[in-house]
Order: C-alpha cells, then structure tokens, then sequence
C-alpha cells in the first residue's frame, strides 16, 4: 500500500515539474520579432534576454546572492544592474523602428556591453 501512494506523489511532482518549468534550452527573444535579423543582432538580443530573465525570473540581483560577500561580488552586482537597466532603455529604442539608425550609431556601445555582459557569465546562476 505504502508503494503505491508513494508511486502516485512521485507521479504528481513528475507532472507539476513538467508544467511549472519551461524547457531551460529554449530562449524565447522578446525584444526580436520575426523577422529576419543578422546573427550578430540575434546574439546581442539573445544574451540581454538571458540577462534579462535571470534578474526578472530568478531574482538575480534581489535574491539569494550575497552580493558584498567580495569586491568582485560588488563589481558584478554594479555591472549587472548597470547592463539590465541599458538593457531595458536600448531594446526600447530598437522597437520604436528606428533600427537602422541605432544599429550603425551604437554598434560600438552595443559591442562593449556585450563583452561586459560575458566578462560576468560566471555570475548568471542563482
């Protein structure tokens, strides 16, 4: 009897995993519609957005994390908040179809918080 009512507890959290969770291996891009992009405005867009859902999904920077734990805690923190924050002002910009224009004007400044976004990679876990 025992067996079976664990069986069943076992197969009810099986089935609230499955419809809780979204498969991890899929990004869906908010800030790109579906048109067609260049892959380096793909990637751009790819990695703010995993930024972006690890601080609004997972609580990044007001969760679990001690953030003055070290300096190096500290800078990320800094960054991070900096890079969402632009993030959140930049894919605007994008979508108020004055694409072109940005993309030659920032592709400097969109390259350089690229960078900065990967330097802090080690720090998107929560």
């Amino acid at each position: 009897m025992g067996g079976v009512a664990l069986r069943h507890r076992d197969s009810y959290w099986r089935k609230a995993e499955l419809f809780a969770l979204e498969p991890s291996n899929i990004l869906k891009i908010k800030s790109l519609t579906s048109d067609w992009y260049d892959k380096d405005m793909v990637m751009l867009h790819a990695c703010f957005q995993l930024l972006e859902d690890c601080v609004e999904q997972e609580n990044l920077l007001d969760g679990f994390t001690d953030w003055d734990q070290t300096e190096e805690f500290q800078e990320a923190y800094k960054d991070l908040k900096e890079l969402y924050e632009w993030w959140q002002i930049r894919k605007q910009l994008i979508t108020m179809e004055k694409y072109d224009e940005l993309e030659e004007e920032n592709y400097d400044e969109d390259t350089r918080r690229l960078q900065q976004l990967i330097r802090w990679r080690h720090m998107l876990w929560t």
